[in-house]
């Protein structure tokens, strides 16, 4: 019998959704090598996340109740698709042609009674279900927040805010791993910014 699965079962509301992933969904992942990882120890998560991940199906990252940003997506996807919602999943990304030092992210939006939300469990700084009369509103504010966050690791000027790209990306094969997730989005479509 599995805890996580009866309680996520009984959601009724994004709401519900957002508060049981906080309290119940821990970030990380359990890498193919048998070894959990977290981020109490950041450059071993880094390495792992690139080596040992693999996407988990939800049913895995419910029963181990950790999920790397991309299995918490799926997560997700997975409770508004079952439950009738509009909803997309974005990924935002610096494409350089060097080591990337700036931070990507994957999120999920949803649409209800004509306006669309943010969901967003992973980003700490930007917790919550946020609301936006359109869904080129909500990009052009998420990517804000993302570029004010990525200004943080690294300058920001406008040759590295050409190299900015964003995904919308269909429900992934699971147990694809790093290398092949990442082709897999980058061939997905491409979302137009709005400057």
């Amino acid at each position: 019998m599995n805890r996580l699965k009866d309680k996520y079962n009984k959601i009724k509301s994004p709401e519900e959704l957002l508060d049981f992933m906080h309290t119940n969904i821990k970030y990380g992942m359990y890498g193919i090598n048998k070894r959990l990882y977290d981020t109490s120890d950041l450059d071993a998560f880094e390495l792992a996340s690139d080596i040992y991940w693999n996407l988990s199906a939800p049913a895995t990252t419910l029963k181990i109740g950790y999920g790397q940003i991309f299995d918490q997506v799926e997560l997700e996807r997975d409770w508004f698709t079952k439950n009738g919602y509009e909803c997309k999943t974005l990924y935002i990304t610096f494409l350089v042609d060097s080591v990337n030092s700036y931070p990507t992210h994957a999120y999920l939006v949803y649409k209800k009674d004509g306006k669309w939300y943010w969901f967003e469990n992973c980003d700490k700084s930007n917790y919550g279900i946020h609301s936006y009369d359109s869904l080129a509103d909500l990009i052009t504010d998420q990517m804000s927040k993302h570029v004010k966050l990525a200004s943080r690791f690294n300058p920001i000027d406008q040759d590295t805010l050409d190299l900015l790209h964003i995904y919308e990306y269909d429900k992934p094969k699971y147990g694809m791993n790093t290398n092949d997730f990442k082709k897999y989005i980058l061939n997905s479509e491409e979302v137009p910014i709005v400057e």
